[in-house]
């Protein structure tokens, strides 16, 4: 697949139980985007926002530099100091 914009087909809307439930959404590309169906509409749009910025970052950095980025600064900054969700929710206006 090549690196190119975000193909809609990728963007998948449901219960996601396998996802910890203090996730609303989550972006493992190049697989896909999945979001809860419990986003209220007033929300959706911006949490979308949110993973299309980490699907930028997975465009940017490859596959390999994206997964390594984002579990080794989850370790060394947890999720809210973390650059990687820092850049999403600052590119998104979404906190």
């Amino acid at each position: 697949m090549s690196k190119e914009a975000f193909d809609r087909e990728k963007l998948t809307v449901g219960p996601l139980r396998w996802l910890p439930s203090a996730y609303r959404a989550i972006t493992l590309p190049p697989f896909g985007i999945w979001i809860r169906d419990t986003v209220s509409e007033e929300d959706f749009c911006g949490v979308l926002k949110h993973e299309l910025v980490h699907w930028d970052q997975w465009r940017r950095y490859g596959t390999f530099g994206y997964y390594w980025r984002y579990f080794t600064g989850w370790v060394v900054y947890g999720y809210y100091d973390h650059p990687m969700e820092i850049e999403a929710y600052e590119r998104s206006g979404v906190r």
